[in-house]
């Protein structure tokens, strides 16, 4: 299985979203940081807590990480990846867990961006420091990515599934637009949705293994 994953991330450093999504991350927070910067600089009088710029961009990771999730696997069942890869021996749990490690890990690599750059512009001194303690802001990010961690749990069972790659682009997408503007989704409550993470992915090993890829 360890070839398995490393063929997947080396698909995935090929791919064009992935890497088009990092830039876009990269660049829209330090263009964040750059505003911080100015309004401390050229208006020192208005006092403009840094604190905001936690939540800035907290939208664009849903639809990059739909995007890429989609693409990832969707792609397999185009071009027929996963009927090769079961042809050289390997299993329908070792393609789902993979095709799992690698998406889960682009993604939150991507989400790890904008806060360590702004957590390094805060201990660099380019922005002011911090009104809510690290422990709080820590918290605050570890229950925001238990969240994540959910959202692309749930696009992964549905790609898998959907063997479909207009599918598997679309349906993340909209997903993606409903948990942006929907008050229904609450991460103030991080185990239910490391449950619902677990029970998803647990759910897809056992349809994904008996489904017919004929």
């Amino acid at each position: 299985m360890n070839k398995l994953i490393k063929a997947d991330f080396a698909r995935l450093f090929k791919s064009r979203i992935f890497l088009i999504g990092s830039m876009f991350m990269i660049i829209t927070s330090l263009y964040f940081t750059y505003y911080h910067y100015v309004q401390n600089v050229e208006y020192p009088q208005i006092y403009n807590s840094s604190d905001g710029i936690l939540s800035e961009g907290a939208n664009y990771i849903y639809f990059i990480t739909a995007l890429l999730i989609g693409n990832f696997v969707g792609k397999d069942f185009a071009y027929n990846t996963i009927r090769n890869k079961i042809a050289v021996g390997y299993t329908k749990k070792e393609i789902y867990l993979s095709d799992l490690i690698v998406c889960l890990s682009a993604s939150a690599a991507i989400y790890a961006v904008k806060y360590i750059i702004f957590l390094g512009a805060e201990s660099l001194g380019f922005i002011r420091k911090f009104e809510t303690p690290y422990e709080t802001i820590f918290k605050m990010i570890i229950c925001s990515f238990i969240f994540l961690l959910a959202f692309w749990a749930l696009i992964i069972f549905i790609c898998t599934l959907s063997a479909n790659i207009a599918v598997s682009l679309a349906v993340p997408l909209i997903l993606a637009y409903a948990v942006c503007n929907s008050k229904f989704f609450d991460m103030g409550y991080p185990l239910n949705y490391l449950i619902f993470a677990l029970a998803v992915t647990s759910g897809g090993l056992i349809i994904f293994t008996r489904k017919d890829l004929k």
